[in-house]
């Protein structure tokens, strides 16, 4: 049982801590080296290209990995897949480069394009990694995803400690790690599946596999441009000093969500298979309850320690200026859990045409929301609809999907952010010193946690058994 649990789970766990600590480094290097305007232009050009190669994945690395879990010929769909990333992603580039041409001297545009030519790798490597997801490889999974992370931490942290380090170098690190990532992929790719050989691209294959991906083509769209709209929009509208504000805040936030990133992989090829089998949704609700107290941990200890940690390691530039922002966004935490696991629940079942109609409503909330609430509010506004969003998106998820019993996870999913909220107002009286608020604050929640909790070792039980058939 531990041998099969080790292997679906330590080595995405091990992508993850490596990805963690190296961003952690990336993130921290730069904000520290780099000056607001600088930092917020970077973020602005990261958060295009982000946007932009998500929207034309087109949804086929998910199907890919359903495909490939569900038991069909793999080896004819990755050829499909590679084709559709090389065409589209040159395509976008080349689209960067002429309007470079077309206005010479914008450093936006140009940096863009440079920048743009490493993510065009990433974008290249994609096949080759959601076929490795689909196989539950996720050491071989992992060993392609880390290259990049750990080629720019090193150098950035090498280059800022001999006091070298430029915004022109930064770029040149950037474009380098991310060739270097595609090149591996493609080396473990082959080293791993010499059986493949080369399957012919026809016409009719390509059409019929964009056809099948047709109702998840919209939630791609919705989904990339959600995630990063507020970056863009805040670039836009405030201006890149206050974008590397709440860059910075949203950064922090999204590493605190590695717990996701860890089981998230793993919930569309093992619900695929779950559900050709059977209909019973007891281990789904153990996994969230599960989730519900480790993401609401997250957010008592990210908020009792943000400002004072924070500002100490940015010198004051990025900690007390985000209290509120990083409050507010830790609580969208526990509802994007959820809504990981509606999701991946209607995925698996082959309901792409509601998922589409749920991430259509709910990219439109977040659009409106930052719309309004942006110029009002600044960078809190952001966080709100961020936070609205994904309350639509629950609900619209729940309303959907008739076999998911909403009340058999309401006491997770607001009780135990609710013990949180309260340690942290406790924990502001436990004195000056932070780690006499962090040992109040965890241990509040310990107890709370125990004391409400009877059936704990049986929803750790069930979650696993949902993970791992074999526990």
């Amino acid at each position: 049982m531990w041998k099969k649990l080790s292997r679906n789970i330590s080595g995405n766990i091990l992508q993850q801590i490596i990805n963690l600590l190296s961003g952690i480094a990336i993130f921290y290097i730069l904000s520290r080296n780099m000056d607001k305007t600088s930092f917020g232009e970077l973020n602005w050009c990261l958060a295009f290209l982000l946007t932009g190669f998500s929207v034309l994945s087109f949804g086929l690395d998910q199907l890919t990995v359903k495909k490939i879990a569900a038991g069909e010929d793999s080896f004819r769909v990755i050829p499909l897949f590679v084709f559709h990333t090389v065409s589209t992603g040159l395509l976008f580039c080349l689209s960067i480069l002429a309007a470079c041409i077309l206005a010479p001297g914008n450093n936006w545009l140009i940096t863009l394009f440079l920048l743009g030519t490493g993510k065009l790798m990433i974008y290249f490597s994609l096949p080759f990694k959601q076929a490795a997801a689909g196989f539950e490889k996720f050491t071989l999974l992992a060993r392609m995803s880390v290259v990049s992370n750990i080629i720019k931490s090193v150098a950035l942290i090498y280059f800022s400690s001999v006091h070298m380090l430029s915004n022109d170098l930064i770029i040149g690190i950037f474009i380098a790690g991310d060739f270097l990532e595609f090149l591996v992929s493609i080396y473990l790719f082959r080293q791993a599946f010499k059986h493949a050989g080369r399957k012919f691209i026809n016409r009719q294959g390509y059409l019929s596999l964009l056809k099948e991906t047709l109702p998840q083509i919209g939630v791609v769209v919705c989904t990339a441009v959600m995630s990063r709209f507020d970056w863009i929009f805040i670039g836009l509208v405030l201006s890149a000093s206050k974008l590397a504000e709440y860059s910075f805040a949203y950064k922090v936030y999204e590493i605190s969500t590695v717990p996701l990133l860890v089981i998230a992989p793993l919930l569309v090829p093992r619900f695929v298979k779950f559900f050709q089998k059977q209909n019973d949704l007891t281990s789904v609700y153990a996994i969230v309850k599960l989730e519900m107290i480790i993401c609401s941990f997250v957010i008592l200890m990210l908020n009792i320690l943000w400002a004072p940690l924070t500002d100490a390691i940015t010198v004051n530039k990025y900690g007390a200026v985000n209290s509120y922002t990083i409050f507010i966004l830790t609580l969208c935490t526990p509802l994007l859990y959820v809504n990981n696991v509606l999701w991946a629940i209607a995925f698996a079942q082959g309901k792409l045409k509601s998922v589409f109609r749920v991430i259509l409503i709910t990219c439109c909330v977040n659009i409106v929301g930052d719309c309004i609430l942006i110029p009002l509010f600044g960078n809190e506004g952001a966080s709100i609809a961020c936070l609205l969003a994904l309350i639509a998106q629950t609900a619209l998820y729940l309303k959907q999907d008739v076999h998911f019993v909403f009340s058999r996870i309401i006491q997770s999913l607001i009780g135990y952010p609710l013990c949180a909220i309260g340690c942290i107002y406790v924990a502001g009286y436990a004195g000056d010193y932070v780690v006499y608020k962090v040992l109040a604050g965890a241990g509040l929640y310990l107890v709370l946690v125990v004391a409400t909790n009877r059936f704990i070792k049986k929803d750790v039980h069930s979650g696993l058994r949902m993970l791992v058939p074999d526990f």
